[in-house]
Order: structure tokens, then C-alpha cells, then sequence
């Protein structure tokens, strides 16, 4: 924090007594966050699937464009589900919606950005569970040479898992008359604003809600 109190300030996480602002991360006992007013899963809900931006790692939920979009949109009188999972991809996100959609029965669906080329899960037979493989992580640790890397992250098997696990998150959709919706672009941001120095800040989740109503008002 004293390191990088200047940054911190000018995007607004300094309090007026030096001390950081604080966040509140309200988490259920699926493991996913919400306001601090989760009670249960109502039927007819909106399920925001996706990374750390969906999360709102580094911002107040109710400052991310997933909360924004949803609150300013036609269907803000339903349920808003915050399905964020910061680092994994394509492949969680299916199990994911896989095992809560004929749970919870959703109105609608939104699935953002789910990084097909550099994200990827693995079965380990030894612990019995999937684990993730996170390109960026794996570059850094240098344990996984090259040429392993791009079995998984070339652009052939980055398409086909992406492709495969759409195809099979529209039917799960279909079949539990969810509407479904794939958002493939989000606006461009080049500061790193959020309390974490790390991800977008509240400015650009205050744009990028703007264009989701778009998509949301359509559904």
C-alpha cells in the first residue's frame, strides 16, 4: 500500500486519513459473491458468468458493469447472480453452468470473455479434480516447456474448446429455456485502475455497463 499510495490516490482508494478505502466481498456458501443481501436462488434470475472482471476483483460489486448493466436494464426487477470466477476459462464456466442452470432455472444467461487461448482445465487422476492451467502463470513458473504449452493453447485446441463448450452451454440454455447471450468484446482499457492496480477501474466498468444494457435491453 506504501509503496504504490500515489496510484492508489489518484484513482481514488486513498480515504481523506490515509488509510486505504475499503471493499466488502460478500461471498455465498456456493463461493460466489454478491451485495451482502444473498439470501437464496429465486427462479427467473440473471446468471453473469465469467473472470475476474465479472467477479469485480478490486471494486465494490456494485461498481462493476455486470451490477450496472443489470440495475439500469429491462430486467432489473430480476434477480442478479454474480457468477465470477477470477483466472479460469471456457471450460469451468460450462461445469459451472452445467451443474447451477437446471438448479436455478435462470431467465437469462450472460457469458463473457472466456479467454480460450490461454486458459484450460486438466483432469488429475491422482486428486480426483480438475485443475487450470493459466498460460500467463505457466510462462512465469518455466516449468512447462514450449512446446507443452501450445498442446493446450495453439490455436486448433484453443477454438475446438471454445467451440465444443459453447455448443454445449446454448443447449444446456435450450433445453432449461434460459436465453442465452455470448459477449465476445468489452471496451478497450489501457490503466489498470482498480484498488489492485491490476484490473479495470470503476470508470471502465461505468463505460463498459453502458454498452451491456445494450445487449441486456435486447434479451
Amino acid at each position: 500500500f506504501l509503496t504504490n499510495k500515489s496510484k492508489l490516490k489518484k484513482h481514488g482508494w486513498v480515504q481523506k486519513d490515509g488509510s486505504p478505502l475499503p471493499i466488502k466481498y460478500y461471498i455465498n456458501r456456493d463461493g460466489f459473491r454478491h451485495d451482502g443481501c444473498h439470501k437464496d436462488y429465486m427462479a427467473g434470475g440473471v446468471m453473469y458468468i465469467g473472470d475476474s472482471d465479472i467477479f469485480g476483483v478490486g471494486n465494490s460489486l456494485e461498481d462493476t458493469f455486470t451490477y450496472l448493466a443489470h440495475h439500469n436494464s429491462n430486467l432489473k426487477d430480476k434477480p442478479y447472480y454474480n457468477f465470477g470466477l477470477p483466472s479460469r476459462g471456457i471450460e469451468t464456466y460450462y461445469r459451472t453452468i452445467e451443474k447451477w442452470i437446471p438448479r436455478i432455472k435462470p431467465y437469462a444467461l450472460f457469458l463473457f470473455l472466456p479467454w480460450e487461448e490461454s486458459r484450460c482445465e486438466i483432469w488429475n487422476p491422482f486428486k480426483q479434480e480438475y485443475s487450470y492451467i493459466h498460460l500467463n502463470t505457466e510462462r512465469k513458473k518455466g516449468k512447462r516447456s514450449t512446446e507443452e504449452l501450445m498442446r493446450y493453447f495453439d490455436k486448433e485446441p484453443s477454438l475446438t474448446r471454445l467451440n465444443k463448450n459453447l455448443a454445449a452451454i446454448e443447449w444446456i440454455c435450450h433445453t432449461n429455456n434460459t436465453h442465452f447471450l455470448y459477449v465476445d468484446s468489452l471496451p478497450y482499457d489501457e490503466h489498470h485502475s482498480a484498488r489492485d492496480l491490476l484490473h479495470h477501474g470503476p470508470d471502465w466498468h461505468n463505460v463498459a455497463s453502458t454498452e451491456l444494457v445494450e445487449y441486456i435491453n435486447d434479451v
